[in-house]
């Protein structure tokens, strides 16, 4: 499971960027995977991936407090 820290976005915003990106899927369909209106987000950084067992242990808090960020 990837976490990350993201901002979700309004939903008439959503619906405004999904009618400019159909156009898009329209004309560029291959080798993309489009993500789906509903899972728009501005993502700020990417933590880590935890496996299910480790989330299945723990509950989301215990794990993610666990977690540190170093910058690169």
């Amino acid at each position: 499971m990837r976490t990350f820290i993201s901002l979700d976005l309004p939903e008439d915003f959503k619906i405004e960027l999904a009618k400019a990106v159909n156009s898009l899927r329209q004309k560029y369909t291959d080798g993309i995977n489009w993500v789906a209106p509903e899972n728009y987000q501005i993502t700020f950084f990417f933590l880590v991936e935890i496996s299910t067992k480790q989330v299945a242990k723990k509950n989301i808090n215990e794990t993610l407090s666990g977690l540190s960020c170093q910058k690169k």
